[in-house]
């Protein structure tokens, strides 16, 4: 079997990415109606390959910035099966508020030395993104059937290279997806890629949960690392300085 790779899709203001298995697809973080349409259009132009191959699609955590555009790509593509983090049942099943971070940490990653240039929603996106994945609303099921729940040591057919971490501390449910043969890592929320480096998200919930999380991943041999928010970085030792990068 071919190594797996990871492609880059243009998303606002959270990024996607297509990860690649065994002849298969899973897309990671639709966050917008618009990134939808930017996956369909990479698929068919970029790959050159059949949107029946795409196979899955899934998010680092139910917030809205990560999940907005599956609707809209199940209605492109019916057949493509949802995966959503099993700390998010709760939530969708049992009434739970999301628990998001504090507004008052948001500014530092405005503010701070190490900002993030990320790209806003557009005026489609505002007006077609369902009301889902947000922590004024108790209890929404989302508008598209879930096909399962993952969480961490689960295995996704035909995507047996790729290891699901569980890393709370920007949300709960929080996950990583992390691929040892290519050394490549999606730290979703929990590692973001500023201007100045990668760093630990700012904006979180819990402060000793992502420091964890941050040192688990730290300790990975991690080659490319893909974040939910910013740049991308290569290379051996990218998270070298991460746990200095969080302000308790």
């Amino acid at each position: 079997m071919a190594l797996a790779d990871v492609h880059f899709v243009a998303g606002s203001p959270a990024n996607c990415y297509l990860i690649e298995g065994d002849g298969i697809f899973m897309a990671v973080d639709v966050g917008m109606p618009s990134t939808a349409y930017a996956i369909v259009d990479y698929f068919l132009r970029k790959l050159r390959r059949s949107l029946t191959d795409l196979k899955f699609v899934t998010c680092t955590h139910y917030h809205i910035d990560h999940i907005g555009g599956i609707p809209m790509l199940l209605n492109i593509a019916r057949h493509i099966k949802v995966l959503l983090p099993i700390g998010s049942r709760r939530h969708i099943e049992k009434s739970v508020r999301l628990i998001f971070p504090p507004w008052k940490r948001k500014p530092r990653v405005v503010t701070g030395i190490k900002f993030l240039r990320v790209p806003m929603p557009n005026l489609f996106d505002l007006i077609h993104i369902p009301l889902i994945g947000l922590p004024i609303i108790t209890r929404r099921n989302p508008p598209f059937p879930i096909h399962r729940y993952i969480d961490e040591g689960d295995v996704i057919d035909g995507l047996a290279d790729w290891q699901i971490f569980s890393t709370p501390g920007h949300s709960p449910d929080s996950l990583c997806f992390w691929n040892p043969k290519t050394g490549s890592l999606l730290s979703g929320d929990t590692i973001l890629g500023a201007v100045k480096g990668p760093m630990l998200n700012y904006y979180h919930h819990d402060t000793l949960a992502l420091a964890s999380s941050g040192l688990r991943l730290k300790a990975l041999p991690i080659y490319n690392l893909y974040a939910g928010h910013g740049k991308s970085y290569h290379g051996l030792g990218i998270l070298r300085e991460i746990t200095a990068t969080l302000i308790p």
